[in-house]
């Protein structure tokens, strides 16, 4: 893992990505970084907006909306309309994204609405001081003229998610109140 990543493509299915990064941080600092919405465009500068349009928090799981910036004059941004669930399975802490079609959220005429699938793995050690972050990832942009356009816009989004380790790296350098964010998955088990 030379600087800490790797991406991953799927030789069947150029679409699938799979993404193996390494934190020298617990889990539940990285989890909270990555669902912490008001911080995730300053790691992440793809993202045009982020927001939680519906918050069902005794499921751990909400309805997020995701618009990433236009690529060029000729692309328009693109949309995401997503179910996010968070659980814990033993020491493991996961989060399930899935595009979803939702009558109260229609699609805009000026921005291509688009399909995601994603599953996010944070995997500490047996101490709880590094963490390994998988996620497996499946981007459909819509609307291109063929698959390439389709798989190097989502290479070039999925690299933008790198950014998330210097960021925790930076956030930890400075004393933050509280890591209590929008889905509560417990403590880790009691080893």
């Amino acid at each position: 893992y030379e600087n800490k990543y790797r991406l991953l493509q799927s030789t069947t299915d150029p679409q699938n990505f799979k993404i193996f990064m390494n934190f020298s941080f617990p889990a539940e600092v990285v989890f909270f970084y990555i669902t912490n919405l008001q911080t995730f465009r300053n790691w992440n500068t793809e993202v045009d907006e982020i927001a939680v349009k519906t918050l069902i928090a005794s499921e751990n799981t909400a309805i997020l909306y995701l618009k990433i910036k236009a690529f060029s004059r000729i692309y328009r941004p693109r949309d995401f309309v997503f179910l996010r669930h968070a659980f814990r399975r033993s020491s493991d802490i996961y989060l399930i994204d899935k595009s979803i079609e939702n009558v109260n959220y229609p699609p805009f005429l000026t921005i291509v609405r688009g399909k995601l699938e994603t599953v996010w793995g944070f995997l500490p050690n047996a101490d709880n001081t590094e963490c390994l972050l998988v996620i497996d990832c499946k981007l459909d942009h819509q609307g291109y003229i063929n698959e390439d356009q389709n798989t190097n816009l989502s290479v070039q989004y999925l690299k933008k998610l790198l950014n998330i380790q210097s960021y925790i790296v930076q956030k930890s350098f400075k004393k933050e109140d509280s890591l209590n964010g929008m889905f509560d998955v417990g403590p880790p088990p009691a080893q």
